[in-house]
């Protein structure tokens, strides 16, 4: 996306007989300014005096949502560069869209082996565990132990319960959804 963004800045500036040209991207453009750029008609200073750039070509992605925009100034701001810009605004448009998924891909990827980490850490946990817990179980019916004693094994009970639960969870998160397919009367 940032190759797409530099060459389609060059490529205008070049057009626009070396104007400069910035690229801001949709949340860094101010929230009127975006909401004017959603029309996807050019903004001038001509006919806005209050805009940032004398000219301001929006670069709309799928569903029309706003990517960013090329601020434009000094040079030639005539009709051809207005086409080429709107025509390199989309093809921005489109790297930046495809960039962000790539990215989301990867996050979801990460995610998930992050999940099957934790359930494969969950799984080697709960065997110990199960053991500490049975093994606590026992020494509290064998010995002996006063009211106070007997209390400090019962609250270590209650603990690797707590834990045991939270992997139970922690395991039944990570279980693949199974869907049962099923006819039903729809009226």
């Amino acid at each position: 996306a940032n190759a797409a963004i530099a060459e389609a800045a060059r490529r205008i500036s070049t057009i626009a007989d070396g104007g400069s040209v910035r690229w801001l991207s949709a949340h860094e453009l101010p929230e009127a300014l975006a909401l004017k750029l959603l029309d996807d008609l050019p903004l001038r200073r001509d006919d806005q005096p209050d805009l940032p750039a004398c000219f301001i070509v929006p670069a709309l992605g799928a569903d029309r949502t706003l990517v960013g925009a090329f601020y434009i100034d000094n040079g030639t701001i005539d009709r051809d560069t207005y086409l080429v810009a709107r025509d390199l605004a989309a093809r921005v448009a489109l790297a930046v869209e495809r960039a962000d998924a790539v990215s989301a891909l990867e996050d979801a990827r990460r995610l998930a082996a992050l999940g099957q980490f934790a359930a494969a850490i969950a799984y080697d946990i709960r065997t110990p565990l199960t053991s500490i817990s049975l093994n606590v179980q026992i020494l509290r019916r064998k010995l002996q132990l006063s009211d106070d004693d007997r209390e400090h094994l019962d609250i270590a009970l209650e603990e690797l319960a707590r834990l045991d639960k939270s992997v139970a969870e922690i395991l039944d998160f990570a279980k693949p959804v199974k869907l049962a397919a099923e006819d039903i009367d729809v009226g």
